[in-house]
């Protein structure tokens, strides 16, 4: 089921997305979809109206797909992409809720970042395991108990630009997801005394972190809907 869901999100994301084919919203988007993006709408109509302003903005001068990694875990799907949007790069990860073989619920945040590239090579692994790891390792970090780094294997890589994220200890965990050697959680953090929607990417090998990806948008005060960031 989670190969179907991660094709399904894939294929609505190239066509509604990637192509403006917004006469096919009603195929991918449930009539009672759920938007937590901060700045649209609720629901298809909201949905609609930003594919439509999406439309307006310059088309990007290659076709390359943005998408960098796709974790598929029941019914949720996790995107981690790299867009060229408003004069700028961004690292953006889109999470998904899948109901009746449609897109019911969206979440994301999205960030100023490098460009990030493919992530490929050997993804197997025990997604159960791993999930239960991360969990660990957050417990540990909010008690106090370990550091981020007393989990880090030797040839570690961080691909996130800003290593302060390791001194953060407020997390308050939403939903972990797994597909083989990675592992994505949304968690809010609180840094400075500001709430932020955190998406944390780990591929791992064993019980050690060999690589992590963050995405994190400050929440605003205002939204466009009542449904919160999370």
């Amino acid at each position: 089921m989670s190969i179907h869901h991660k094709q399904l999100v894939l294929d609505a994301f190239k066509q509604l997305i990637g192509e403006g084919n917004t006469a096919l919203l009603d195929h991918y988007i449930s009539d009672h979809y759920r938007q937590h993006n901060p700045t649209l709408k609720d629901g298809k109509a909201g949905l609609l109206a930003a594919l439509s302003a999406l439309q307006q903005q310059p088309r990007p001068a290659t076709t390359t797909s943005p998408v960098r990694l796709v974790i598929a875990d029941g019914d949720y799907v996790l995107l981690l992409l790299s867009l060229s949007l408003y004069g700028k790069t961004w690292a953006v990860a889109d999470l998904y809720r899948i109901a009746h073989n449609q897109l019911a619920e969206h979440w994301d945040a999205m960030e100023v970042q490098p460009p990030v590239a493919l992530i490929s090579g050997d993804m197997a692994g025990d997604a159960a395991a791993g999930k239960t790891f991360i969990q660990q390792c957050y417990t540990a970090v909010i008690t106090g108990a370990a550091t981020w780094s007393a989990f880090f294997a030797p040839d570690y890589t961080g691909y996130y630009p800003d290593d302060t994220w390791m001194t953060v200890t407020q997390y308050q965990l939403h939903r972990i997801m797994g597909e083989g050697s990675l592992i994505g959680v949304q968690a809010m953090m609180v840094r400075e005394g500001v709430e932020w929607a955190c998406y944390d990417i780990f591929r791992l090998r064993g019980n050690s972190i060999t690589a992590h990806w963050r995405v994190a948008q400050a929440i605003p005060a205002v939204m466009s809907h009542n449904n919160g960031m999370l």
